[in-house]
């Protein structure tokens, strides 16, 4: 039986390839003729591109791609404006092989341009396929994020419907300007996306950068991966002139991206620009890294920002991470209403903002539920991702619900706000000048604390080292982070800003040896490059006069137990900040020179610590750390020196 089928196939292949459509093709061009077949233009099995261009530019009202019984093979293919195209039931429109080698420009399979009233619709079965493995090779292609499979810049009156796209090598449909940056924006408008699978493509399903009037309906977009952001869509303009105006996304099932469900990202945007107007409504996010995102602050040139609301009406999100909402604030609005939330493993809904510049604010809950809770989740939760000094606003309005009953978020309200204001009378320790070896050492150091691992991308060592001193270092990777079996090492020398690199090869799979010779007398840093993969290490050596030195801020990993800090002479009064990863909470407890404990606080996400004592003279304090889950995050305000050792009686002291 297959036999006969796949004789039938060829056979009518055959009769079809030797048919003359001369006289319909005439008809066509003289206008006696609004419909016509694709195959009429020709079919070549290895490379219809030309059959098919052909065919479009027939400028024919309704194109129909119909099925030869093999793939349309092609390359890039340019839509002709005023043209209907239909691919016939379980037709395949698969880019060549070996083609789109571009990295940009002409990068992009089927192109859409400045056209306008432009339908492609499909029947049953019909799809358009890219190679996304391929141009993920790197022996095969250079890398890029643009081979797109539909491209529409600064088209308009644009229907997509009732088709599958699979496999871009950048997203599977962008809708941006269709002018370079350099001449007036010419954004996209009327565009209509229905009934559309859009899976597994590398950078975005959709990617939204400047239209008016756009309605995404009864669509899933799903599996996206490769390049960042790896979301199902996103709103994410260029520049101020680019419009996102009446979008609406209606019914849509947005499933599997390794990034957000959906992304707005609205930092080129500012007060000059159109007001915003974006619209989810019925829509089910499930297990993307993010639910939904939206960020939004003043804009680079740091005037007014961004104006318009951005609504998710009646929609279901869950996952690790459902709601993340940054520097929302004045102009433009983030409504949820009617929503529910659903498996957060860390913080349901999370406000953030990124520096002193720019607020939290201006959102609303309007009967929002979460539920299906883990013991530790928290519901609503304000955080700082800059080093401090972030202010909140209070305009956070509305209900919120926790399995069923009313949440009082009004007190974690009050408390990051109150909290901000504190920050912006502090800062960060910085300065380690100063600082030299203890005067005596007593006894046998102790051990460095195998609970205790310090994040190598912010954390380096100090040591105060005499002209001649060899210094021997081992570096204890986490189990969980077991990383490279080679790291480079950085060293700066007193008064060098570049520093010396050294590779540090892993010794019988348990921890890096490294040592260097001091040249001159003062403090040498010790560090390791960013790029490594194994990011959190025990640092040892047995050097008097050393100490971890923070960039930022130290970040342990699961820490147990004590880390010391020196309160230097004539200090009475110092802060500290402590924070925990998204979602999870620690236990600290502040401790005196005797070890006593003078403040505990259990469970905490974020705290300050501030402390005025009465002694004058130095000493060294400690923080115990328990009940730990991930990365704790400490930040030594000043007047305290920016070092720390897990190890007292061998640290730099002032």
């Amino acid at each position: 039986m297959k036999k006969i089928l796949l004789f039938s196939t060829c056979l009518m292949c055959l009769l079809m390839d030797a048919q003359d459509y001369t006289q319909e093709r005439r008809e066509v061009k003289d206008g006696k003729r609004t419909e016509a077949k694709a195959s009429w233009w020709g079919f070549d099995k290895n490379n219809a591109t030309k059959c098919l261009q052909d065919a479009i530019n027939s400028g024919v009202k309704r194109l129909i791609v119909d099925n030869t019984g093999r793939d349309w093979i092609l390359d890039r293919i340019v839509l002709a404006s005023n043209q209907e195209i239909i691919l016939e039931k379980n037709v395949r429109l698969v880019a060549r092989k070996g083609g789109f080698q571009k990295v940009r420009g002409d990068s992009s399979f089927i192109n859409f341009g400045g056209g306008h009233h432009i339908i492609l619709r499909g029947e049953p079965g019909a799809v358009i396929i890219m190679h996304k493995k391929d141009y993920q090779n790197r022996t095969l292609y250079k890398p890029s994020e643009w081979r797109h499979m539909l491209d529409i810049r600064g088209g308009s009156h644009i229907t997509i419907r009732d088709l599958r796209l699979e496999s871009s090598g950048g997203d599977g449909i962008y809708i941006g300007n269709g002018n370079p940056p350099s001449r007036p924006v010419k954004n996209c408008s009327d565009i209509h996306i229905e009934n559309v699978v859009i899976d597994n493509h590398h950078r975005q399903g959709i990617s939204v950068i400047g239209v008016k009037n756009l309605l995404i309906r009864n669509c899933v977009i799903s599996n996206t991966g490769g390049a960042a952001p790896q979301s199902g869509i996103d709103f994410e303009p260029n520049m101020p002139g680019e419009q996102l105006v009446n979008c609406r996304v209606e019914d849509c099932i947005i499933e599997n991206n390794k990034g957000s469900g959906s992304v707005a990202y609205l930092v080129n945007l500012n007060g000059d620009s159109d007001p915003v107007s974006i619209t989810y409504s019925r829509c089910k996010f499930r297990n993307n890294k993010t639910g939904v995102s939206v960020t939004v602050h003043k804009g680079k040139n740091r005037i007014s920002p961004v104006r318009g609301s951005i609504r998710y009406i009646d929609c279901e999100i869950e996952g690790e991470k459902p709601v993340t909402l940054a520097d929302t604030w004045e102009g433009l609005q983030v409504l949820l209403k009617d929503c529910r939330i659903s498996l957060p493993k860390q913080t349901a809904i999370l406000l953030q903002s990124a520096n002193s510049l720019y607020q939290v604010g201006n959102v609303r809950f309007d009967h929002v539920n979460i539920s299906e809770t883990t013991p530790n989740m928290i519901p609503f939760q304000l955080k700082h991702v800059s080093s401090y000094a972030s202010p909140f606003n209070s305009s956070i309005t509305g209900d919120l619900l926790v399995d069923g009953k009313k949440f009082d978020y009004s007190a974690d309200l009050e408390k990051a706000i109150s909290f901000s204001r504190k920050q912006t009378e502090i800062k960060p320790a910085s300065d380690p000048a100063g600082l030299h070896a203890p005067a005596h050492q007593s006894g046998k150091p102790r051990s460095a604390n195998p609970n205790i691992c310090w994040s190598s991308d912010s954390t380096s060592m100090l040591f105060d080292a005499g002209k001649g001193e060899k210094i021997q270092i081992r570096l204890y990777p986490h189990e969980q982070f077991p990383g490279n079996d080679k790291i480079t090492m950085l060293l700066f020398r007193p008064g060098m800003k570049i520093p010396e690199q050294s590779t540090a090869a892993l010794r019988d799979s348990s921890c890096f040896n490294y040592e260097f010779t001091a040249d001159m007398d003062g403090l040498h840093r010790v560090g390791v490059q960013d790029n490594m993969k194994s990011r959190f290490l025990r640092f040892e050596s047995n050097h008097p006069g050393q100490g971890m030195y923070m960039n930022r801020s130290f970040q342990l990993f699961k820490p147990e137990g004590r880390v010391y800090f020196e309160v230097p002479a004539n200090v009475k009064k110092f802060d500290i900040i402590l924070w925990c990863d998204q979602g999870q909470r620690a236990d600290v407890r502040l401790l005196n020179s005797a070890g006593e404990c003078i403040k505990e606080v259990t469970r905490f996400s974020r705290t300050l610590l501030t402390k005025t004592r009465k002694r004058r003279n130095a000493e060294i304090w400690a923080l115990e750390l328990n009940n730990t889950a991930g990365a704790v995050n400490i930040m030594l305000m000043e007047p305290l020196s920016p070092v720390m050792s897990d190890r007292p009686e061998m640290m730099l002291r002032k």
